[in-house]
């Protein structure tokens, strides 16, 4: 295809042609630049950290405390 299209259907086909190979060039190039997953262990270091978390909201009991301090308490929760 010329680099100086003759009508406007040659030019929006060698726009559509550039485009796709601008994209398939990223992809390709967005694939090699990955990180490895198979040597590391952030797959790990995030399961942890899902099961530590887990384990401090399942810690509480949920039940109210009653009021210690000084101050009158609420007239319409009594907390």
């Amino acid at each position: 295809m010329a680099a100086r299209p003759k009508t406007l259907d040659d030019a929006i086909e060698l726009t559509n042609d550039l485009m796709d190979q601008k994209l398939r060039t990223y992809a390709e190039r967005k694939a090699e630049n990955k990180r490895k997953l198979d040597n590391n262990h952030q797959a790990q270091q995030q399961l942890l950290k899902k099961q530590n978390v887990a384990q401090a909201y399942a810690v509480g009991t949920g039940e109210k405390k009653s009021y210690g301090g000084s101050k009158p308490l609420c007239p319409k929760c009594n907390y």
